[in-house]
């Protein structure tokens, strides 16, 4: 369901905004809401739950993230280190909970 929407978001900004705005909500996709979206899989919701939280914790916590590592990195790699930072809590949280169960 959760790829679907976006599939049909993706293709309308293909439509009404051309190639450009196709690009954007793809990166929009890929850099922002993918990270939220792994990390929020380590919990036990539904995937429309998931795609929820992370629209939501994307809009919140990524743009924080990237205007306070701003005042001390360069803007380009500012958003990288959030998206790195993004990335490595999700498999941390992945590795934390994999061992809680095994244990």
């Amino acid at each position: 369901m959760g790829a679907i929407v976006l599939g049909m978001l993706a293709v309308f900004s293909a439509l009404a905004l051309g190639y450009a705005g196709f690009r954007t909500i793809i990166g929009t996709i890929i850099i922002i809401l993918l990270p939220f979206y792994l990390l929020f899989s380590n919990f036990n919701i539904s995937k429309g739950e998931k795609l929820i939280f992370s629209i939501f914790a994307a809009i919140a916590i990524f743009p924080s993230l990237v205007y306070w590592a701003g005042f001390i990195l360069p803007f380009r790699a500012a958003l990288l280190g959030a998206f790195a930072a993004i990335l490595l809590a999700s498999f941390a949280f992945k590795i934390y909970f994999r061992k809680s169960q095994s244990v």
